[in-house]
């Protein structure tokens, strides 16, 4: 992918952009950016996943236990993450300076889903729980929102990636998913 006329009235720079994907008993991508400008320029990018669960309450995320997060639902403070991750309301968070991989266990499903990450040091971790979902147009009437959860492999914050002139950087991810 190339810029078009729309993106070029954002942005002020020439890139490429290349995605690889690769289906097989689990699913990669590599997202390769090239800049072909003569500048370097600063990047924020990720996977924005969602993936299906039984039920949010029901499910726990591990791979980032002592990591620090910047919490968007309490006006972007830091913390740092003390243990495994359930849902009990809203959640929208960025994980900052990991490269863990993470784990979405659900006992419903009698599932694990892994997300391996490459050349990525942030990760996102979104439900927007009953209010925030109603007022989307793409989660649906229903308890939709229920059944989701954003994890997302990622380079945000201070971990966005400056691309020097002629020079590429590449995100990858890998999912897959193991029965109990």
């Amino acid at each position: 992918m190339t810029p078009s006329e729309e993106q070029i009235k954002q942005l002020t720079y020439d890139y490429e952009l290349e995605l690889t994907v690769i289906v097989g008993d689990s699913l990669s991508l590599n997202l390769k950016t090239t800049n072909l400008s003569n500048h370097p320029f600063t990047i924020s990018e990720g996977y924005h996943t969602y993936f299906y669960v039984s039920d949010i309450e029901n499910i726990k995320i591990t791979g980032l236990e002592n990591s620090v997060y910047t919490d968007k639902f309490d006006n972007f403070n830091r913390g740092i993450e003390k243990g495994t991750i359930q849902f009990h309301s809203p959640f929208d968070r960025v994980y900052s300076n990991t490269s863990n991989d993470c784990y979405i266990e659900d006992e419903g499903l009698n599932r694990v889903i892994t997300v391996k990450k490459s050349n990525s040091n942030s990760t996102v971790v979104w439900t927007p729980w009953k209010i925030k979902a109603m007022e989307m147009g793409d989660m649906g009437e229903t308890d939709e929102w229920r059944r989701m959860i954003c994890l997302e492999t990622a380079n945000l914050l201070e971990n966005s990636v400056v691309i020097y002139p002629k020079l590429s950087h590449s995100i990858a991810t890998e999912y897959s998913v193991q029965e109990y």
